[in-house]
């Protein structure tokens, strides 16, 4: 018999136990659910911006760029599989906390418990016979995430750049659930315990756009796969 639970204890995701008269000295990992003894644990792991960490994830967090681009090459080829080209080397990727974040997040009134956020700037020059349109992404990210939760992370603000750069439109639950698409095939390359873990958090989000909104447009994606769900997000483009 597997133990679920009950009898004055609880139990993590990994297996992990701990007594209800104890639960006071342990802490929960913000990514992976894990239990873990506060005592045991380095104040490194306890991050200024209330998150916390446990030893796996902390030690698999992403904290400078070598790692980050590293991150940037496991989901990349993942997008193009699908059909979806990022001009990577245009985007400026920065790493903040999430005081940083909460602000920039304020300022275009986003709001929710963000781990990423994308702004764009796009400048259109006419001619006579051409239009062009550049266009500036700067994608910022929590430091710290481990590896595969940052695959995720980028993974969703990639998707809002494509989305940008063709002015598509559509409503917060169809965007946020079209880039949660995104973050799920990312997640599903990797056969971890956390992937599985960060996808079926997603899967089971009661959030009313990101969680509905995935389920949402996951069900569009199995109806008419890949092709056909970017070519009616496509079809959603309102360019000025």
């Amino acid at each position: 018999k597997t133990f679920e639970g009950g009898d004055g204890l609880a139990k993590d995701l990994w297996g992990g136990l701990v007594h209800l008269d104890y639960l006071g000295r342990v802490s929960t990992c913000d990514t992976c659910n894990r239990f873990f003894r506060r005592e045991d644990a380095e104040s490194k792991q306890f991050f200024p911006d209330g998150r916390m960490s446990c030893k796996i994830c902390f030690n698999d967090g992403i904290f400078d760029r070598q790692k980050l681009y590293q991150v940037r090459e496991r989901v990349l080829p993942t997008l193009r599989g699908v059909g979806m080209e990022i001009s990577a080397d245009l985007i400026r990727i920065e790493l903040v906390d999430r005081a940083f974040l909460d602000r920039e997040a304020l300022r275009i009134k986003a709001g929710g418990k963000l781990r990423g956020l994308t702004l764009t700037k796009y400048k259109i020059t006419r001619g006579s016979n051409f239009t062009n349109t550049d266009f500036e992404h700067r994608i910022y990210l929590l430091y710290g995430l481990p590896y595969v939760e940052c695959i995720s992370v980028l993974a969703h603000e990639y998707a809002h750049v494509w989305l940008n750069e063709r002015f598509i439109e559509s409503t917060p639950l169809e965007i946020e659930g079209f880039c949660n698409l995104v973050s799920e095939i990312c997640l599903a390359q990797d056969k971890t315990k956390i992937a599985s873990i960060l996808r079926e958090n997603m899967i089971q989000s009661e959030n009313p756009i990101y969680g509905m909104g995935f389920r949402k447009m996951r069900s569009k994606l199995k109806a008419i796969g890949w092709n056909g769900l970017l070519a009616e997000m496509l079809a959603k483009a309102s360019p000025p």
